[in-house]
């Protein structure tokens, strides 16, 4: 539960606040060879947890962020920029890529409106014994641009909310096990396809780019794939759009756990800032 900090202080009226929970990161996934400085976090190695690899791990998260993890450093020296325990974690977390939950109390623009107080369940898969774990709140906000705020709709401006699309996901294979019957394309070393599903809800239409970037990887199959693709409407909110589906590599037999990267365009140099995230399982089998 998340309760607003500032009762009856509307001009402080919160958006896309996440409740960002962290934990061991057993599985670490290679730094890209090429283009290195597009990703957060290089020349760090990423961890990410796995309850494959005895994690604990988040089974409902909404997303995923770099962001507030004790590795993060958002280049300023206060505190309040940076990872700093809170009362309740145990031990220091070396994920470095961590699930969270959406807190909001008004769907439109995701606000956290004053007075309000917000809870979310997590559903956590939890290892025997003690459980090493840590959190962090992350906020989006801006002065607003009429005072005093009645509205917090009209009277902040959209950039209060955050750059990065609200939902970024990974869809493999309409999200069924990859058999030798439902294998793609005849080609036997591409074995599934994938849709990449985006809604940046805050955009107007005609803001939204023609070509989104998503590159994802594997340590197990030892491959970074470099996806860029039109997007196209496709069912959910009015500012939803899908990636084209595409032919994923990867070798057969096993599960296997991802990670993807999405760019609004990847030629912008550098590319905003904020970057969504999406950590993914897939399960193969071919026998």
């Amino acid at each position: 539960q998340i309760t607003h900090p500032f009762p009856g202080m509307p001009q402080f009226t919160g958006f896309d606040v996440k409740g960002i929970i962290m934990f061991e990161g057993s599985h670490e996934f290679y730094r890209p060879d090429h283009n290195s400085y597009k990703y957060p976090l290089i020349p760090q190695p990423y961890h990410v947890s796995w309850r494959l690899l005895g994690d604990p791990e988040l089974l409902n998260a909404d997303g995923y962020s770099f962001r507030w993890s004790p590795w993060y450093d958002s280049g300023s020296s206060l505190p309040i920029f940076n990872y700093w325990p809170g009362k309740y974690s145990s031990g220091t977390p070396s994920a470095n890529i961590n699930a969270f939950r959406n807190f909001y109390s008004n769907e439109e623009r995701h606000m956290f409106e004053h007075d309000a107080s917000v809870t979310r369940t997590y559903h956590i898969s939890l290892p025997p014994g003690p459980v090493i774990a840590g959190y962090a709140i992350e906020a989006c906000w801006e002065p607003p641009t009429k005072f005093p705020v009645t509205n917090p709709v009209e009277d902040f401006p959209i950039t209060a909310n955050q750059p990065e699309a609200y939902h970024f996901h990974c869809v493999i294979n309409d999200g069924e096990t990859i058999t030798q019957d439902n294998k793609c394309c005849g080609d036997p070393e591409s074995v599934y396809k994938a849709r990449a599903e985006m809604d940046f809800w805050y955009l107007m239409p005609e803001a939204i780019p023609d070509l989104f970037f998503v590159g994802t990887w594997s340590p197990e199959m030892e491959v970074f794939q470099s996806l860029g693709y039109g997007t196209s409407e496709c069912d959910g909110p009015t500012n939803w759009r899908c990636m084209l589906p595409f032919w994923y590599l990867a070798q057969p037999d096993g599960r296997y756990q991802f990670i993807a990267f999405l760019w609004y365009v990847w030629d912008y140099d550098p590319p905003i800032p904020y970057i969504a995230v999406d950590v993914y399982e897939v399960e193969v089998d071919m026998q």
